[in-house]
């Protein structure tokens, strides 16, 4: 199946995260057409960034339904 509105996402995260120096550990789609459904894997490392915090994991998943629905 085709996601254009996930992959628009996906790119402009892509694009943002480069504009501002962000260097992502894991920038990773992945598709599973059993249960018609995308999703990215985001792991930005923080260990330089922060005392508290030594990365931020991003699960963002997608499927049909809300494709369809945001098309609408």
């Amino acid at each position: 199946m085709h996601y254009p509105i996930f992959n628009s996402i996906v790119n402009t995260v892509e694009s943002k995260l480069g504009k501002r120096g962000i260097k992502a550990n894991k920038f990773t789609t992945w598709e599973d057409n059993k249960i018609h459904a995308t999703g990215l894997e985001l792991i930005i490392g923080l260990d330089e960034t922060s005392n508290f915090m030594d990365s931020l994991s991003i699960n963002f998943d997608w499927d049909s339904f809300r494709e369809t629905s945001m098309a609408k």
